[in-house]
Formats: C-alpha cells, structure tokens, sequence
C-alpha cells in the first residue's frame, strides 16, 4: 500500500484520531495455530516491487508422538492472502521441515491447515511439530536469514 498526500508519497497521515502508515517497510506479526507456541514472534514483509514475502519467525507443539495434528496453524495478516501453498513451506517435526508439504492444505485464502497422523511411538514419547521461517542466531547476526515465497500477495 502506497499513501499519496498532495500529490506526494507519504509514509504516515494523521487524519483525526486516524493513523494511516505505508506499510512498505513493515514487518506486520502473522499468526500461529491455537495449540503452537511462539518462542519468537512470526513477522512478515511484502515487497511490492519483487512480489516476495519475507518471513521470519518460529511456532512449535510439543505432542505425544501418538498425537494425530488436525488444525490451522498459520494464518496471515489482514490484508494479504495466499496464491497457493508454496511446497517448501517450512512445516514438519522432529527437526525435518521441507518434507510435510503434501500434509498442508489452504482452509481459507489466508490460513495454512495441517493434516498429520504420527503414530508412532507411545505417549510418553514426546515429539514438536514445527513453523520455523529463517534462522536467527542472536550471536551471529551475519548468519540470519529470512524464508522468502512468491505465494503470498496483496488482497
């Protein structure tokens, strides 16, 4: 979204008790399943220009590794949908996350469903399911890197 005040881009307008911000340079907070837990926070960032979407961000649920996983587990900030499921979407468990693809589905044009069974093991056996977009080590910050997709675009 591109703000034009008097002819001019702009990055923010006050228009009474209203703020209207570009959100060009906006990392906007997305969101994870009801059962997943956020060690870091699920950021995205549209770049109008490339048609990439950056996200940065981990979920996780730690189950029984009986546990059969049947819920939404990402969904998108207002004003953006999705054109498709990108097949390297970084969902999985137990440390393997490019293989789980096939177990994703859209239940709306803004939310990510999952749809796997484990079982295996006993309940007393604990695995993760897990959403982790990029890496971000805190002590080596030349290292971090964002997961970027062409599936996601402006409503």
């Amino acid at each position: 979204m591109t703000l034009i005040a008097n002819g001019e881009e702009a990055y923010k307008i006050l228009i009474g008790d209203d703020t209207f911000i570009d959100q060009k340079g906006v990392w906007l907070p997305c969101k994870s399943g009801p059962s997943f837990t956020n060690p870091t926070p699920i950021l995205m960032h549209y770049d109008s220009e490339s048609g990439v979407t950056s996200l940065l961000g981990q979920a996780y649920l730690k189950t029984p590794s009986t546990y059969s996983l049947d819920e939404d587990i990402f969904v998108l900030p207002n004003g953006y949908h999705f054109t498709g499921i990108d097949q390297a979407f970084p969902f999985g468990w137990g440390g393997s996350l490019t293989t789980y693809g096939a177990y994703l589905s859209l239940s709306s044009n803004t939310t990510v469903h999952a749809k796997h069974y484990l079982g295996t093991g006993s309940d007393s056996y604990l695995r993760a399911y897990q959403v982790c977009f990029g890496d971000v080590m805190s002590s080596v910050i030349s290292n971090s890197k964002v997961w970027t997709t062409t599936t996601i675009a402006p409503d």
